[in-house]
């Protein structure tokens, strides 16, 4: 007898639900976000995608999140952005 596999390969949706919440996908994730926020800033539009992305991590690792808060964390990478964003020339060329 054969075990079906969901998505990601795995036999069991416990073993999915480990690998979808773990620490390398909470790395992921959080880079992801402070890439998008250096690269476009933190605006009205994904400011609330951020908390809920953070409340999801929060709520399903709390282990990972104690002494990361993204949202404070946000407030350097906004920081990173307008430093970079100010910090190119109107005359220069690409």
């Amino acid at each position: 007898m054969t075990t079906a596999t969901n998505a990601v390969g795995s036999s069991s949706p416990a073993e999915a639900t480990d690998r979808r919440y773990s620490r390398a996908s909470y790395d992921v994730s959080r880079k992801s976000w402070q890439d998008h926020i250096e690269m476009f800033g933190l605006t009205r539009y994904n400011m609330p995608r951020l908390q809920a992305a953070y409340a999801l991590w929060e709520a399903s690792r709390p282990e990972f999140t104690d002494g990361d808060n993204w949202l404070t964390a946000a407030e350097e990478w906004q920081h990173t952005y307008l430093a970079t964003r100010h910090a190119v020339s109107p005359d220069s060329t690409l």
